[in-house]
């Protein structure tokens, strides 16, 4: 696939907290009530601390998954590795949100979810400040996530990357 004539767009911190607060009033539109937030490390990281404070969940915890042979834009994926499952407090029976700033096939949730299952939580949600429909699969035709703000066919930076 040829990348030469790359679309992106850059988001600035106004829409990206924006999309925080439309993302946490869909969580709480569908009355769901998270007692933990995990955020995935690296770009998952702000948009769920921002939503552990917009939904008062004081336990955010990060989880580290490589998706990515690289940072650049449509970097080569591989299987999902997760790390960093010892530092998750007690999430056995509690409620669940799965924090990432941008999914595409929704393989790597699906990876997370698989793996925080083992510990046997109650519930798992997951949320999503973008939805890259044009990496997605063919004929998926809604977000992977739960709870998702922005769908776009472009490459996304986020001003956490710049």
């Amino acid at each position: 696939m040829s990348h030469d004539n790359l679309l992106i767009r850059n988001l600035t911190w106004l829409e990206i907290d924006a999309m925080d607060h439309e993302l946490a009033l869909k969580v709480k539109q569908d009355q769901y009530e998270p007692d933990v937030i995990i955020g995935l490390v690296r770009g998952g990281m702000i948009p769920a601390v921002h939503l552990s404070h917009l939904l008062k969940v004081r336990l955010t915890y990060p989880l580290w998954v490589k998706r990515t042979e690289s940072d650049d834009a449509y970097s080569n994926r591989i299987q999902p590795l997760i790390k960093g499952g010892e530092y998750l407090g007690d999430i056995q029976a509690k409620r669940i949100l799965v924090v990432d700033e941008v999914t595409n096939s929704g393989e790597t949730l699906e990876a997370v979810k698989d793996y925080l299952w083992k510990v046997d939580p109650l519930e798992i949600k997951t949320a999503t400040l973008v939805w890259n429909s044009k990496i997605a699969p063919e004929g998926m035709v809604k977000p992977p996530s739960n709870y998702n703000v922005h769908i776009t066919e472009v490459w996304v930076n986020f001003p956490w990357e710049s």
